[in-house]
């Protein structure tokens, strides 16, 4: 099954409040749900209330902000910690992908 592959997987969540998307690791696939880990937030949002990091949370593709996507919103894992000026050189580009840049 493709979808237990993505254990490990760095990826996005939608999150409401302060920070529209937060970086989290798929732990587990369980039916159409994915286990995930909130990573702790970085930079100038840091002090942005989110998830707990390392608390784990189920997420659907069905959730409110995850409807428009056929998978989890993966994290561009080899970007510069400054950025990439020219995002057509992001492996993913979507929503969070562009926030996080």
């Amino acid at each position: 099954r493709i979808i237990a592959s993505m254990e490990g997987t760095k990826v996005f969540i939608p999150w409401k409040g302060e920070i529209a998307w937060v970086p989290a690791t798929v732990t587990g696939v369980q039916d159409d749900k994915f286990i995930v880990q909130p990573e702790a937030i970085e930079g100038e949002n840091e002090e942005a209330m989110g998830p707990t990091p390392g608390e784990p949370l189920e997420v659907s593709l069905k959730d409110e902000g995850l409807e428009e996507f056929d998978a989890l919103p993966l994290q561009n894992m080899d970007q510069p910690d400054e950025g990439c000026l020219d995002m057509c050189h992001l492996n993913s580009l979507h929503e969070p992908a562009i926030l996080y840049n």
